[in-house]
C-alpha cells in the first residue's frame, strides 16, 4: 500500500511530525471496537536518511487515543484528588477528545475552559511577581555584597603611595568581607612600615653622603692649602707664586701695561713666601715708581711697630728691591724676579732698611754672575 500521499508522510519528509486526533480510516473495519466512542489515532512520523545523509523514507506510527487517555490519567491520578483536576484533550477545532465521558465530543466552551484560563492567569500573575521579587532580591543582595567591597576599593585608591598612613577599615558586613579587609589592613601597615624604613634609610644614606662630601671637599681644600701655602706663614708658596704670576704676566702683556715685583710684603696682590726670610709680591699694571711708593711705605709702618717680647722691644727693619718688566721687556717671570733681586742687593749693600730700584742700580755694582 502507498502512503506518500498520507499527511503524516508529507509532514514528515523534513522534520519529525505530530498530527492531530482523527478516526482511523483504514484500521477502524481490522479492529474491535466494543465502546460507543469511535476509535481516534494520533499519527506521529520522523523523516529516515541513508548513510549519505539522503532521505530515505519515513517511519510512522499510529498511537491509540484511548492508550494515551489511560497514559495521562495514570499519570495525573496521584495528583488528580489533591488538584481536584481533570485531563482534558482536545483537537484544533476544540473538540474534546479525551477527557470525562460527559466532555468527549463536545467543542470546548468558556465554562470548560474558564478554570484552566484563570489557572493560567494566575500562574502568569504569579510568575510575574515571584520574578519582580527574585528582581528586587537579586539588586538587594548585589548592593549588600559589593557595598563594603566598593568602599574598600575607594579606601584603596585614596592611599597615597609615598605615605601610605590611612589604613583599611576594618568591616563586618559579612564573613568574606572581614577576612578580606583584614588582610588589606595587614597589607597596608606592612607597607608603611617599610615605607618609613625606607624614608629613615634614604635620608640617613642622603646624610652620610653629604657628611662624606664635606669631609672629601674640606681634604681637598687642605690638600690644596697644603700644596699651595707656605706651611710656616700660611702665605703663598713658590710654586704657586709661579703659577698665578705667570698667568697674571700673560694678563698684563695682553693688556699692554707694566707690572713691577718688589721683595716685601702687600696683602691687595700676589703675596708669596720664596724662601727662608724672603717674600714678593706681584703688583699687576703697576709702573716702578708706584711699587717704590708701596715698598717705602711698607718698609715705614713695619719699622714704626717694633716687636714686644719679655725683655723689651726689638725694632724690625725690612729692605726691598723693586723692579718693573714691561710688555716690551719680555714675558718671564724668573726674569722679573732677577730684576728685582739685583735691586734687594743693592738696598742690602747700602745699609738694609732701605728700598732700591732697579732702574736706579749700577750693574757694575751688582754680585758678580747675576
Amino acid at each position: 500500500m502507498n502512503v506518500a500521499h498520507r499527511p503524516w508522510f508529507q509532514g514528515a519528509r523534513d522534520k519529525p511530525y505530530l498530527g492531530d486526533a482523527h478516526k482511523a480510516v483504514l484500521l477502524e473495519e481490522k479492529l474491535n471496537n466494543n465502546s460507543n466512542t469511535p476509535l481516534r489515532f494520533v499519527d506521529v512520523a520522523v523523516p529516515l536518511q541513508n548513510a549519505e545523509g539522503n532521505f530515505a523514507g519515513v517511519l510512522g506510527a499510529h498511537l491509540y487515543l484511548d492508550w494515551v487517555a489511560s497514559l495521562g490519567e495514570s499519570l495525573l491520578a496521584p495528583l488528580q484528588e489533591r488538584l481536584q483536576a481533570e485531563l482534558i484533550l482536545a483537537d484544533k477545532n476544540g473538540v474534546v477528545i479525551v477527557g470525562p465521558e460527559d466532555s468527549v465530543g463536545r467543542t470546548l466552551n468558556e465554562s470548560l475552559v474558564q478554570p484552566a484560563q484563570s489557572l493560567r492567569n494566575t500562574l502568569i500573575v504569579s510568575g510575574v511577581l515571584l520574578a519582580l521579587l527574585l528582581i528586587v532580591f537579586a539588586v538587594y543582595t548585589a548592593r549588600r555584597t559589593t557595598r563594603p567591597l566598593l568602599q574598600m576599593a575607594r579606601e584603596a585608591d585614596r592611599l597615597d603611595p609615598g605615605n601610605p598612613s590611612s589604613p583599611i577599615q576594618l568591616r563586618d558586613d559579612y564573613e568574606e568581607v572581614r577576612v578580606l579587609s583584614s588582610v588589606l589592613r595587614d597589607l597596608v601597615q606592612r607597607l608603611t612600615n617599610k615605607t618609613h624604613q625606607m624614608n629613615e634609610l634614604n635620608a640617613s644614606l642622603e646624610h652620610r653622603v653629604a657628611e662624606r662630601n664635606r669631609a672629601l671637599e674640606e681634604a681637598n681644600q687642605r690638600l690644596e692649602g697644603t700644596v699651595r701655602t707656605d706651611a710656616l706663614t700660611g702665605l703663598n708658596n713658590r710654586r704657586f707664586f709661579f703659577e698665578l704670576g705667570q698667568t697674571a704676566l700673560k694678563k698684563a702683556i695682553r693688556a699692554d701695561k707694566p707690572m713691577a715685583a718688589q721683595e716685601a710684603l702687600r696683602d691687595t696682590d700676589i703675596l708669596a713666601r720664596l724662601g727662608g726670610e724672603e717674600f714678593a709680591v706681584l703688583l699687576e699694571n703697576t709702573d716702578e715708581d708706584a711699587a717704590s711708593e708701596v715698598a717705602e711705605r711698607l718698609r715705614q709702618k713695619i719699622n714704626d711697630m717694633p716687636l714686644s717680647l719679655e725683655r723689651g722691644q726689638i725694632t724690625l727693619s725690612i729692605s726691598a728691591g723693586v723692579a718693573c718688566l714691561c710688555p716690551e721687556g719680555g714675558d718671564d717671570l724668573d726674569t722679573l724676579l732677577v730684576l728685582a733681586d739685583k735691586a734687594l742687593y743693592v738696598a742690602k749693600s747700602g745699609g738694609r732698611n732701605r728700598v732700591a730700584r732697579y732702574s736706579q742700580v749700577n750693574v757694575e755694582n751688582t754680585p758678580p754672575g747675576d
